[in-house]
């Protein structure tokens, strides 16, 4: 008897175990790739900054672009879920898997050092299935940035 109470306690614990806990997704990839973004305008180094985006600036825009300030603390406020069906392909006809996120940092001064904004913002993380860029992960494009005033 004490056994089958033994055996129905762990089969409703287990039961209650595997309904009751979701699997968090591991979003560090992507928070990993924002912050590596940061640190490349922070440093004003453009291999990084490259190495990060999908359709790069060339280098003196990236320069005149980021002369001012740039971005730090940069967090994923939210991402959309992973979707297989999440294909477009760009205009050199490459097939690339996306997925939307929103993001807010701070943007910061170069004069000062100091943040001066508030930034919310979204980008699509990009994934290159075929062409040049297949083997280089996840990558940054469409990036809509919004300041908010402190």
């Amino acid at each position: 008897m004490k056994i089958a109470r033994f055996t129905a306690a762990a089969l409703a614990a287990m039961m209650v175990l595997a309904t009751g806990c979701s699997k968090k997704e591991d979003l560090s990839q992507y928070d990993v790739l924002l912050r590596k973004w940061c640190r490349s305008l922070r440093d004003l180094n453009y291999a990084n900054y490259r190495a990060c985006e999908a359709h790069p600036k060339s280098a003196p825009v990236f320069q005149e672009m980021y002369r001012d300030y740039y971005f730090e603390d940069i967090m994923i406020v939210d991402i959309e879920d992973p979707d297989d069906e999440n294909r477009k392909k760009d205009p050199e006809g490459n097939d690339f898997r996306y997925r939307g996120a929103d993001f807010e940092c701070s943007e910061v001064s170069r004069r000062t050092g100091r943040p001066t904004q508030v930034v919310r913002g979204n980008v699509m993380f990009v994934r290159y299935l075929e062409g040049p860029r297949k083997g280089d992960g996840w990558l940054l494009s469409n990036r809509t940035i919004v300041r908010i005033k402190r």
